[in-house]
């Protein structure tokens, strides 16, 4: 793949001076070619029962010089050569079929681009309105905290701190009860309830419980 995009990138200037997206690479003789698969050379010779020398790329190549595809040519069925003088008018017309393909490869490519691109635009919206969303719950929490904590400090007596606590927390966290444990060292403690839904004696009692 290293040889043929260094060939891609070495005659793109000729391949867009013929307005094509196919270039072609003729390999005369693949056993003296050093970036030829030897072992694949081997197989071929032993499927073929032929030499299998020569070989011809069409390289199907986008307008940014990315590689699309790759395709082979070669008479070895048929035990040929492709030096055969009757092929060059069959290997142009094969050339102008592999170039509308290569232009509907290329649209494709450009169109899935474009729809990544859309794609990737939708999903950092969200990800910026997310993220507003997360920075406004942020700052809410901290200022509820910051005025939470100047308003405990005026607390007189017990149930002054439990109606601030209570409030501060449905400022940050909507709820229809809202529980706090108290603790008292003389016995087990209590548990303090905020109702703010109304919820019957019943299900206060299975809170409590």
């Amino acid at each position: 793949k290293e040889w043929l995009n260094k060939h891609v990138s070495k005659r793109n200037t000729k391949s867009r001076e013929k307005s094509t997206l196919v270039q072609d690479i003729y390999i005369k003789d693949r056993k003296k070619h050093p970036y030829c698969d030897q072992n694949q050379l081997l197989i071929d010779i032993n499927r073929y029962k032929y030499s299998c020398n020569d070989l011809l790329f069409f390289l199907l190549v986008s307008e940014d010089e990315t590689l699309l595809g790759i395709v082979s040519l070669h008479l070895w069925n048929q035990k040929k050569s492709l030096n055969d003088p009757t092929l060059p008018k069959k290997i142009e017309h094969a050339k102008s079929f592999l170039n509308e393909i290569s232009l509907c490869l290329d649209n494709l490519s450009i169109h899935q681009k474009i729809e990544n691109l859309l794609s990737y635009k939708q999903e950092l919206k969200q990800q910026i309105l997310q993220d507003e969303e997360e920075l406004k719950r942020k700052i809410l929490e901290l200022t509820t905290l910051y005025e939470a904590s100047l308003d405990l400090g005026n607390a007189t007596n017990q149930n002054d701190l439990l109606n601030l606590s209570f409030n501060a927390i449905e400022k940050i966290v909507p709820y229809a009860a809202c529980t706090i444990f108290v603790s008292d060292e003389k016995d087990a403690g209590d548990l303090m309830i905020h109702n703010n839904a109304n919820l019957p004696s019943q299900s206060i009692y299975e809170i409590k419980k």
